[in-house]
């Protein structure tokens, strides 16, 4: 291949459809710094794709790259597709390479700080579970500075099949959970 050394007639039999071939291109060099212009157009790419081993190889490599960073990613994706399930008002959490914001609505940006005590619970919660792996979560007073409805979500998303438990004072949350006192996993 061209980026590793490797044979490039081996390559053939792994190619991505063309198609494919052009999005995962267009997505990796959009994210370039001074890139964003060097791709052909869609035909004149397919003619190269079809015809020169090389572009095969090349693409190959970046497509490689890209499902390494799309595994990378996947649980900042789970994160946040978690939070925004449960914030309201459908704000939004936008990453950067500085910082975590929260986007409403009408564009503004509201620092973590400024999140009320139970939103930055859940932050910080569905945070922890994720960073948690396949390790036991133990949550201690969830209910704290949470509405009833999020104290069951939290419940729901921080066990992911794993062992769970929460030490806490709400009736309707042990209520759902196995008995009057709650002893069940989460």
């Amino acid at each position: 291949m061209v980026l590793s050394g490797e044979d490039e007639t081996a390559e053939a039999d792994t190619a991505l459809e063309i198609s494919d071939a052009y999005q995962r291109v267009d997505l990796f060099l959009a994210r370039q710094t001074g890139f964003e212009e060097v791709l052909d157009s869609r035909e004149e790419f397919e003619m190269k794709y079809r015809t020169k081993p090389r572009i095969k190889s090349v693409v190959k490599q970046i497509d490689l790259v890209e499902k390494k960073i799309e595994e990378v990613i996947a649980p900042r994706h789970r994160f946040q597709s978690l939070l925004e399930s449960m914030y309201s008002g459908n704000k939004r959490i936008v990453f950067s390479e500085k910082e975590i914001t929260i986007e409403v609505p009408d564009k503004a940006k509201i620092r973590l700080p400024a999140l009320s005590s139970g939103e930055k619970q859940l932050f910080f919660i569905s945070l922890e579970a994720i960073d948690s792996g396949n390790s036991s979560l133990i949550i201690d007073e969830p209910e704290l500075s949470m509405h009833v409805d999020w104290q069951k979500k939290t419940s729901e998303f921080a066990s992911c099949g794993k062992p769970s438990d929460a030490a806490h004072h709400g009736h309707p949350l042990a209520r759902d959970h196995g008995g009057p006192w709650g002893r069940k996993n989460l």
